[in-house]
């Protein structure tokens, strides 16, 4: 019961965005007791726990509600740190409790999908990659427009987060554990290039490595993360089409003809290196290549997973910006057949009181109900 209180406690912190000196303030206690308290190294009497639910905005339960496991999640990290450690082991509850709510609305409103990928034999990335564009119906050679309606329609949930790691990217959970799902980390810093990349990344271990799904093993191997970048490389970029884009840049400064590339494809610079790499038409020393010319040309410096602005970026209305709209659905339509509370709809979306209640109100602007 201390663990799970003291679990519950960081994670309604955290979603609440106080720090730990704030609530301590809040509920009148000092910040060491508070401390002692959220690391489950003490007790807590009755009338703390209430002070510091009314500090979190929660009720009583909220603070010992059981904390679901996830036992098929690939969730892996380079340099493991205690902090990092710490940090990978709430964001494994988080997700666990955004999939808990996620599978009980679908049930609830009687709109749960198919996963279409399930039964999908091909081994080889590549083709891999082809076959699963058929599958969903895409065209061979499109760039890809809307992941988000993309996954989605392959009967994948997923979830956008700011997870407090810069230097990871997303997380996959197997079907045995509600899913298939995918958490992608939104954070500020990680261009939605790399957001859209990581999706389709995921994707591939969701198909090719279901054996790799185990919440004890926490280090990248190596083989299949390159397995992984290939599939998305070529989900994201046809072949076919690579080559059209390419050809048509031909007479372009060899660098802005990658940020045009870039462009069409709207994938990151590094997809589309790691391309001409795999078609051997450049050798390793493009990056540095690259990264010394850009700065000449452009005066910019990429640091930090930054990513150069295409030639001619194309206005905001045709970004290629994920968009989590059917768990929204999900929580309208619970919302107003009373399934679930206004506060519980808060919870679920990640949002405070205030903007869930803004967000209710603004449902009642549009007349929904189309002829």
């Amino acid at each position: 019961m201390l663990e799970v209180l003291a679990k519950n406690i960081y994670r309604l912190r955290k979603a609440s965005g106080l720090k730990q000196d704030e609530v301590a303030e809040k509920a009148g206690l000092s910040r060491a007791a508070y401390l002692a308290i959220e690391k489950g190294k003490t007790n807590a009497r009755s009338e703390t726990i209430h002070k510091i639910a009314e500090a979190l905005n929660v009720s009583i339960r909220d603070l010992f509600i059981d904390v679901p496991e996830l036992k098929s999640v690939r969730f892996r990290m380079s340099k493991i740190t205690e902090q990092k450690r710490k940090a990978r082991e709430q964001e494994i509850i988080r997700i666990a409790m955004w999939l808990k709510d996620y599978n009980f609305l679908e049930n609830e409103l009687n709109r749960k999908r198919e996963y279409r990928l399930a039964n999908i034999k091909v081994k080889d990335p590549v083709k891999l990659a082809s076959e699963i564009r058929k599958k969903l119906g895409l065209d061979a050679n499109e760039p890809i427009r809307d992941i988000y309606e993309v996954v989605n329609s392959a009967g994948i949930k997923l979830q956008l987060a700011e997870m407090p790691m810069n230097d990871f990217f997303g997380v996959s959970i197997g079907k045995d554990d509600g899913g298939p799902a995918i958490s992608v980390n939104v954070s500020k810093g990680i261009s939605i290039e790399r957001q859209i990349f990581t999706v389709a990344h995921e994707m591939a271990h969701l198909i090719l490595h279901k054996n790799s799904f185990k919440p004890e093993m926490f280090n990248d191997e190596p083989v299949e993360e390159k397995e992984a970048d290939k599939f998305a490389g070529y989900f994201l970029m046809p072949d076919n089409e690579f080559k059209k884009a390419l050809e048509r840049c031909k007479g372009m400064h060899w660098v802005d003809a990658i940020l045009t590339v870039k462009r069409y494809f709207r994938v990151s610079y590094l997809t589309v290196i790691r391309r001409l790499l795999d078609l051997e038409m450049v050798d390793s020393s493009i990056y540095q290549k690259f990264n010394a010319e850009y700065l000449k040309m452009y005066k910019i410096s990429l640091k930090n997973h930054q990513e150069p602005v295409a030639l001619k970026e194309p206005d905001s209305s045709s970004n290629n910006i994920i968009v989590e709209e059917r768990l929204h659905s999900l929580v309208r339509e619970a919302v107003e057949k009373d399934i679930i509370t206004i506060s519980k709809a808060a919870e679920i979306l990640n949002i405070s009181h205030h903007d869930m209640n803004t967000l209710a109100n603004s449902w009642k602007e549009i007349n929904w109900k189309l002829s």
